[in-house]
């Protein structure tokens, strides 16, 4: 165990939970249309999992911006909901592990924060990590919705579209683990759905459908779409 170390509480399949496949995704920052979120709970729901870790952010979070959650029942304070931040393991049709990470973005501390994350992945045998997160883009519902990636080894990027010149932004936290996982040798990518810019505040399950076929494809998973076809069929029309 390391000073990093503290930021994990294990969970009862920490012990004997590998996996190859990390796909994450943080609230707070990038994520137009919830796609990394609604992705991350259509596996949940369709497939097998159970609780690998939880990651402590009491350091890492300013509380008054990410309030607890309480709930009351007949003026009875029933239940308080912390911000979290998981590590789940689920087993696709094929039989193969994938570790899920999802919860809030930290405010503070991202280093040591990222270096407790990568503690756990060399210890489940983590090779690849893919960020989940859709944009706003100037593109219509009825078409499909178009997949980049982004990497810092170029040698992991497909054939895409080029850019159109050379962007500076602020970076999310996904997108600074991305950069950090080379220090731990896993192929890190950025999976990039595009949401039309007028349903971006909300849910766009043709951009979560699109992102699971394109997951399923690349990275050899069997992973189900459920509910979300029928969402998004429901949608497009």
């Amino acid at each position: 165990m390391t000073e990093h170390s503290r930021f994990v509480i294990p969970g009862p399949a920490y012990e004997d939970t590998q996996a190859e496949v990390l796909l994450y995704a943080f609230s707070g920052a990038i994520d137009a249309g919830d796609i990394g979120g609604m992705i991350i709970e259509q596996l949940l729901h369709a497939l097998p999992h159970e609780e690998v870790a939880r990651f402590a952010l009491e350091t890492v979070l300013d509380y008054r911006a990410r309030r607890p959650r309480i709930t009351i029942e007949n003026w009875t304070m029933t239940d308080m909901r912390y911000p979290s931040c998981t590590l789940e393991r689920i087993t696709d049709y094929s039989g193969r592990n994938v570790l899920l990470l999802r919860g809030l973005e930290p405010d503070i501390n991202w280093e040591d924060f990222s270096l407790a994350i990568f503690e756990v992945c060399k210890k489940m045998g983590v090779k690849q990590a893919v960020d989940l997160m859709g944009i706003a883009a100037n593109i219509p519902h009825t078409r499909i919705p178009f997949i980049n990636q982004t990497s810092p080894n170029s040698d992991l990027l497909p054939p895409q579209t080029q850019m159109p010149g050379t962007f500076i932004i602020t970076a999310s936290f996904g997108q600074y683990l991305q950069m950090l996982f080379k220090m731990i040798s896993v192929k890190a990518r950025g999976l990039i759905v595009g949401v039309p810019y007028y349903l971006a505040d909300g849910q766009f399950p043709p951009g979560a459908v699109s992102a699971i076929q394109y997951l399923s494809e690349t990275l050899n998973l069997d992973l189900p779409l459920g509910d979300l076809e029928a969402a998004s069929a429901q949608m497009t029309k």
